[in-house]
């Protein structure tokens, strides 16, 4: 199974209740020009339920090392929750060892990271298996199979990876779970290794793993200490994840090569 590794490095605790406004970057740029776009909200309190505010009139440009420069612009809708995602136009697709700058300028101030595109490993097949022994909720739901996933994870270098996981093309989420690896655990070849998730009969099931720098890693790793925190009287306070932008934003600017598989899960 994928593992959701700790991080070693020292975070700065913040007050749960504090007030200060600060800007939320949420910036992806990949291979796969249908997958880059960027997201500006502004931060909540830990606890807040709602939905997170979107935020409008922000200046967003992505540029790399070759001299290219493009623009992002806010999608809009009559949805309230587009609100705050910015896209490519014209889109495009990242380039593997090309670094990328981004900068989002709102009301006067400057909010750069910048990060490479970085290989991925051989993502070579899927396969499925009745799960031996499975849980009584997912019995109930007929989530009876597991997926597994092969591959080759090459020795040479140091890396790191990102992981999402799909049933019928919608992403699959579990409360406090970050999916991310580095290549200690998957060095080599990768001989069938579980979906964290369950499927049911017919269903579509897809792996979706993108190539992270070392600080994106550790914003992942931070951040699912932070979504595993319950709150209790013996917890920390939650704490913001180490982010790579400048100016205080928070957030995380992420350059990835992306793989992915899917399979039908049929006896």
């Amino acid at each position: 199974m994928i593992i959701v590794a700790p991080s070693c490095d020292e975070v700065i605790q913040i007050d749960p209740e504090q007030t200060d406004q600060k800007i939320v970057i949420d910036g992806l740029v990949t291979d796969d020009a249908n997958l880059n776009y960027v997201r500006i909200t502004s931060n909540v309190d830990f606890y807040y339920q709602g939905k997170i505010p979107g935020v409008s009139n922000a200046s967003v440009v992505v540029s790399d090392d070759m001299g290219n420069v493009f623009d992002f612009f806010e999608y809009v809708s009559q949805n309230p929750d587009s609100t705050g995602y910015y896209f490519a136009q014209p889109p495009f697709a990242g380039v593997m060892n090309a670094a990328y700058t981004l900068n989002v300028t709102l009301s006067g101030v400057t909010y750069s990271a910048t990060e490479t595109l970085m290989h991925n490993f051989e993502l070579d097949s899927l396969s499925v298996r009745k799960d031996p022994d499975p849980d009584p909720d997912e019995m109930e739901d007929d989530l009876l199979y597991k997926v597994l996933f092969y591959g080759f994870e090459p020795r040479e270098t140091k890396d790191y990876y990102y992981f999402e996981f799909f049933a019928n093309e919608e992403l699959l989420r579990n409360d406090a779970d970050v999916f991310i690896s580095d290549d200690i655990f998957l060095a080599g070849e990768i001989s069938g290794l579980e979906f964290p998730f369950n499927y049911a009969l017919g269903d579509s099931a897809t792996i979706r793993i993108f190539s992270v720098s070392r600080k994106v890693y550790l914003y992942y790793s931070e951040l699912a200490s932070v979504l595993g925190n319950d709150g209790g009287m013996f917890s920390p306070p939650p704490a913001n994840p180490a982010t790579n932008l400048s100016n205080g934003a928070l957030g995380v600017f992420q350059v990835s090569s992306v793989k992915e598989k899917s399979i039908r899960v049929v006896e």
